[in-house]
């Protein structure tokens, strides 16, 4: 495999990472919602997702010459 840039390595990490999450919260949603532990694991990963989406952005701007030094 070849060596892929970081952004897109990042990409699909966040891809797989929002396909697990949606398939977590459709098995909370199909629960009793009761249990607070899954609540604030699901809430932690929404946090960690929108990090990892920031980074992207600002390695799509880096990548699209947006930074110069």
């Amino acid at each position: 495999m070849p060596n892929m840039e970081p952004r897109d390595e990042l990409a699909i990490e966040i891809e797989t990472n929002l396909s697990t999450l949606e398939k977590d919260i459709e098995e909370w949603k199909a629960g009793d919602r009761t249990d607070y532990d899954e609540w604030n694991r699901l809430n932690y990963t929404i946090s960690n997702l929108n990090n990892e989406v920031n980074e992207l952005e600002h390695l799509e701007h880096i990548h699209e010459g947006g930074l110069i030094s």
